[in-house]
């Protein structure tokens, strides 16, 4: 994101706002950069806990465990209209970090059933246990 697009926020920032141009683009940077990261942070702890819910429970239930559950762990979430407004944008939405659980499916390699096992598909497997003695 270049000096344009933090002109054209600044701009936007300031007219929403209403008190003048009270803080510089670096500090708007700065803030977005920590809303962003915060937001991430609490939008994995949400979407963990929306997908391993008990039966019946809804979506405000979710939202209570994940609130108690991320100020028990990290810190008091103080973002929340920010999360509320970020996670229903569709550029916000397209944007996936890497969690743990998706890094962990992303190490894991699909097979087929109907591969045998047994079938090496790679040099990289084959590993000699015990290095060829040659006597010369």
């Amino acid at each position: 994101m270049g000096p344009v697009f933090w002109d054209r926020v600044c701009a936007l920032f300031f007219s929403k706002w209403d008190q003048g141009e009270h803080r510089d683009k670096d500090s708007i940077s700065s803030k977005w950069t920590d809303i962003n990261n915060k937001s991430h942070a609490f939008q994995e702890v949400y979407q963990r806990n929306y997908d391993t819910r008990p039966s019946g429970e809804s979506d405000v239930g979710v939202l209570t465990r994940t609130l108690e559950e991320f100020e028990r762990t990290k810190c008091p979430f103080t973002y929340y209209k920010c999360w509320d407004l970020l996670r229903k944008s569709p550029k916000w939405a397209l944007i996936n970090p890497m969690t743990s659980s998706s890094r962990r499916r992303a190490k894991r390699s699909k097979t087929s059933s109907s591969v045998d096992p047994s079938t090496t598909t790679s040099d990289a497997r084959i590993v000699s246990m015990f290095p060829s003695t040659r006597s010369s």
